[in-house]
């Protein structure tokens, strides 16, 4: 066994074939802690199948497994992915993995080209929880064993997992109108996206240490629950708390719910969606609330326990129906709240009481009673073209002609100030120039090295023009030699 040359890779579509290739296929990654890069294909298998026990490959791949068939990978000690494609329904056996211990396969990957009808005996039923990761698209399946995984992915299928406690990295659910996530004992979850319209996520008490995204659709279709026989829009999302983000984006004629929600540790954004209503009746804290351009959909809705922001932005039609008291539990504002508002029959008073208790720090309000001696006019709404946005606020007009007048002040300043600077420029290198000639003008004298002699500090001598001195008419005595050695003087 420990000379044979592992093979890249077995194709095999029976029982007999396995059989025949056991040898050779335990002897790849035998003894290894590591598997040999090598795979199995099976292809097209019309009996039920089970790989050798102890086998380590790199990869496994089932395509076009007949339906109802059973494979049996219980014995195969590591995998780096199974994949799996055309299996639409069937039964298939992974190992199992004490809690204590760590999952040794690495993920499953199951694609089928379209989706199939959804029966009890038309899922596939997965027995055991050796990997980490699943993957699942035009599918169905029942996964009973499965209590932590790092990743679940669903898209466009149903996946039923009882005993589900944990995702501790990424759950993602994809819809179209069959999707739907079956996790009745899920408490825990890294990041959750829901994306595009599915059937309702029943959740009890979740808790997401990432962020939360519902986004293009809503998560929910419009219909009526066949179990609990309610419409749709009265779905609750069971989220406990999130430990960075909720994103609502995009989502169209729901009633978004989050009954028990108490915290978001940054922030709360809801956007770009069209009639719909939002209630938060339990939250006591979020960072930063912003909501805006949501049309047909009255802001903020059931804030009615929020207690503590960083900062409220709220742009919209903004509810009347609680004559201002939007936030009536509101004990501090650290930042700013900000209401634009698309009616003009918003009133303010309610905010403008809070920020004289000092619960919130800086407003802006443009509705009625806003504490200001005029009343800004409101904001209009945007059109229901997704195409176009609503126009600017009197406040964001102020600002934009508030930076321009600087802006134009600036530019005078910075002109002024070149020209002023070029001017003393030229002025000293024309100065320079002159300095420059006059001494090119003198090098070219002689004895220019010679020093100018300097003017006497002497009185002016009054001449006269008739007489001259008496000295000057004094006869002349003839200069007598004398000797150039130095004498006594007597």
């Amino acid at each position: 066994m420990g000379s044979y040359q592992c093979a890249q890779g077995f194709t095999i579509s029976s029982q007999e074939e396995i059989d025949k290739n056991r040898e050779n296929i335990l002897s790849c990654g035998y003894g290894a802690l590591t598997p040999n890069a090598t795979f199995i294909n099976v292809n097209s298998p019309s009996t039920d199948l089970v790989l050798p026990e102890g086998t380590r490959v790199t990869n496994i791949t089932l395509s076009n497994v007949q339906r109802r068939r059973e494979i049996n990978a219980s014995g195969v000690d590591h995998v780096d992915t199974l994949f799996m494609v055309e299996y639409y329904n069937g039964v298939l056996n992974i190992p199992v993995v004490p809690n204590d211990k760590f999952p040794t396969w690495e993920k499953a990957e199951w694609t089928n080209s379209q989706f199939d009808e959804v029966y009890l005996d038309q899922m596939l039923h997965v027995s055991g929880n050796a990997t980490r990761a699943w993957r699942q698209t035009n599918g169905s399946s029942m996964m009973n064993d499965f209590k932590i995984l790092e990743s679940l992915y669903v898209e466009n299928g149903w996946a039923t997992l009882l005993s589900l406690t944990n995702v501790t990295y990424s759950l993602e659910i994809v819809g179209g109108s069959i999707t739907q996530l079956t996790v009745p004992a899920l408490g825990h979850v890294g990041n959750a996206t829901f994306r595009g319209q599915s059937l309702a996520t029943q959740l009890n008490g979740l808790q997401v240490a990432g962020s939360l995204k519902i986004e293009l659709g809503g998560g929910v279709v419009e219909t009526t629950d066949e179990i609990t026989g309610k419409d749709i829009y009265d779905y609750e999302w069971n989220v406990v708390s999130i430990g960075k983000d909720l994103v609502i984006s995009a989502i169209f004629n729901a009633t978004l719910t989050m009954p028990i929600l108490t915290s978001v540790a940054n922030q709360l954004l809801i956007q770009d969606s069209n009639n719909c209503t939002f209630a938060f009746a339990q939250l006591t804290n979020a960072k930063d609330i912003l909501m805006e351009n949501n049309v047909n959909s009255p802001l903020p809705g059931d804030f009615r326990n929020l207690e503590f922001a960083d900062s409220i932005h709220l742009r919209g039609y903004v509810d009347t129906s609680l004559s201002g008291n939007i936030f009536p539990s509101l004990k501090l504002v650290r930042e700013s709240v900000t209401i634009e508002a698309w009616n003009a029959d918003f009133n303010c008073s309610k905010l403008v009481s809070q920020q004289r208790q000092g619960i919130i720090n800086h407003l802006y309000c443009n509705g009625t009673d806003n504490g200001n001696t005029t009343t800004s006019s409101s904001t209009p709404p945007p059109s229901n073209n997704p195409n176009t946005s609503p126009d600017l606020s009197t406040g964001a007009w102020a600002g934009i002609g508030v930076g321009i007048a600087v802006f134009v002040l600036g530019v005078i300043g910075l002109v002024t100030w070149t020209i002023l600077h070029f001017r003393s420029k030229i002025r000293r290198l024309e100065d320079e120039r002159a300095r420059a000639e006059s001494d090119a003008l003198k090098s070219t004298k002689p004895f220019s090295n010679i020093p100018e002699p300097q003017e006497a500090d002497c009185p002016p001598v009054e001449m006269s023009a008739g007489r001259m001195a008496p000295e000057m008419d004094a006869p002349r005595k003839p200069v007598e030699a004398h000797n150039t050695s130095l004498v006594e003087a007597p």
